[in-house]
């Protein structure tokens, strides 16, 4: 419909010499058509990123899962993604780390460190 109406005024404009104008409703027609597009372009692209972004968090919710308990955090630097959130607890000269990874719709993975090396991983 928004379609043909676009159409109509082209074709209208192009006929009409002397500066005559679209009318009120045609103007609103056609923003209402550039609105629709700009929205379909839109979504397009955060379609397209949103898939982009759920193959490397895929990716890295792997990457977690296959690490090697007794790994140093130093040696996690070969996974890009990077934790929502560490929580540190000290008792004496020992230190305890919770990694937390979390993936909205796939749950949360957590790291979990004593003196800087990974003791366990729960998913």
């Amino acid at each position: 419909m928004r379609k043909n109406i676009l159409i109509l005024c082209t074709a209208a404009a192009a006929m009409c010499s002397g500066g005559c104008g679209l009318t009120p409703d045609h103007q609103l027609a056609l923003n209402e058509l550039a609105t629709d597009r700009q929205y379909q372009q839109d979504l397009a692209r955060d379609q397209a990123e949103r898939a982009r972004l759920e193959v490397k968090w895929k990716n890295c919710q792997r990457q977690l899962t296959e690490l090697e308990i007794g790994s140093s955090m130093l040696e996690l630097d070969k996974i890009w993604c990077r934790p929502d959130k560490i929580n540190t607890t000290k008792v004496g000269s020992t230190t305890v780390d919770q990694w937390v990874y979390d993936f909205v719709e796939d749950g949360t993975v957590y790291l979990y460190f004593r003196n800087g090396r990974l003791t366990g991983i729960q998913y």
